[in-house]
């Protein structure tokens, strides 16, 4: 991610140099900044945000590497300052078929980074995982070895306070299942799921 334009870069293979990857915002046949990016697991589809259609309103594209054609994932209605978090990418689980994020999409307030997550490698619509308390941020997800379970860190129940809690639908909206809460001040930094 280049910081002059906030354009996605690709690496030469030798190593001489940069150029803006294709079918991303260059400035001229499409214009906006990038935002959060992630690869899918084979490798052959990259994940991106970009304001291309409102400033300051991410929406979420699909772009096949081996082409230069995104895909418009979101809806193209989002508002100025709705996007994917900033500060973290898409995790996809090991089959590559789900991608989860953290977006403020459908909060009230812009700092509230709920969990969505997209189908992959066809993406229909962002689905809605959870609603969080005010200001919550989802931190981290961890996928179960199938990818069929989702858990996530966030501060989901009180501001401030991050646990570990499991998403117990991955194509509705539903209350999340505490399955570790720390003591007052503390906080879950990571997690691990074993078969």
């Amino acid at each position: 991610l280049s910081d002059t334009a906030f354009r996605l870069m690709l690496l030469m293979p030798n190593g001489t140099g940069y150029a803006i990857m294709p079918g991303t915002p260059d400035g001229f046949s499409m214009t906006g900044f990038v935002g959060t990016f992630g690869v899918d697991p084979a490798g052959t589809s990259l994940l991106y945000t970009a304001d291309t259609l409102v400033m300051q309103a991410y929406e979420l594209y699909k772009l096949p590497l081996s082409t230069a054609m995104p895909t418009l994932v979101t809806s193209g209605a989002l508002l100025a300052n709705q996007r994917v978090d900033f500060n973290r990418s898409f995790t996809f689980n090991a089959q590559g078929t789900r991608a989860a994020f953290g977006a403020n999409y459908g909060a009230t307030i812009t700092t509230q980074f709920e969990p969505w997550l997209v189908s992959w490698p066809t993406p229909g619509a962002p689905v809605r995982l959870a609603t969080l308390v005010a200001n919550g941020a989802v931190d981290d997800f961890v996928w179960s070895p199938d990818g069929s379970q989702l858990a996530m860190l966030a501060d989901w129940r009180t501001d401030g306070l991050n646990e570990l809690a499991l998403l117990p639908s991955l194509t509705t909206l539903s209350t999340p299942m505490a399955l570790a809460t720390p003591v007052a001040g503390g906080g879950i930094r990571d997690a691990a799921w074993t078969p």
